[in-house]
């Protein structure tokens, strides 16, 4: 017992300073920098890639799974981390096909994307400029079951009798569209 504590037993703890439930300005500084630039993307420092008969180029971080569809013989391309998708693929038009307006094609290319992702709504779409050809610039958002919802920025242009898609996803609130858009202008077809 302590003298003048009234017969109170006053125990002394020795505790460690209380930490805030927050994170301070400074540490929470440094991680946002230290994220932005594990998210920052310099396509620059990608690697150029260019397959066999594809007639086009594009900036990669890294080599891209390949599938063939055996129906249409579509070349597909794509690289998978976590959520984040990039994908590009090619197709040579039908002479059925060709005869069709370029609009429509386009239109029916990222249609079959509207198919392909469950629950996928379109955003926007309209005209572009791709690769220096009239193309058409989509963004759609998709929420397939068990999982967190998408946000997919995709563009189709056709040049000399084939059709080329691109496209990029992630999640969709963290959806960078600007990134997409850069990675895009590395798209090149080749003359």
């Amino acid at each position: 017992m302590e003298k003048g504590t009234g017969g109170r037993m006053t125990l002394a703890y020795n505790h460690p300073p209380m930490r805030s439930r927050f994170l301070r300005p400074g540490v929470f500084a440094i991680l946002v920098l230290a994220a932005a630039g594990l998210f920052a993307q310099d396509f620059d420092e990608w690697v150029l890639f260019s397959p066999p008969k594809g007639r086009f180029s594009v900036r990669l971080p890294g080599t891209p799974s390949e599938r063939i569809d055996p129906a249409d013989g579509t070349h597909s391309f794509e690289l998978r981390s976590g959520d984040q998708r990039t994908m590009v693929s090619w197709s040579d038009l039908s002479k059925a096909a060709l005869r069709e307006k370029p609009q429509q094609i386009l239109e029916q290319t990222r249609d079959r994307f509207l198919k392909l992702l469950p629950d996928s709504k379109l955003i926007s779409s309209g005209p572009a400029t791709v690769a220096g050809s009239p193309g058409l610039v989509w963004i759609l958002e998709t929420s397939p079951d068990n999982r967190a919802a998408l946000r997919m920025k995709g563009a189709a242009v056709i040049s000399k009798g084939r059709v080329f898609t691109l496209g990029r996803m992630g999640g969709r609130y963290g959806f960078d569209e600007e990134a997409a858009d850069r990675w895009m202008s590395t798209f090149q077809i080749s003359k």
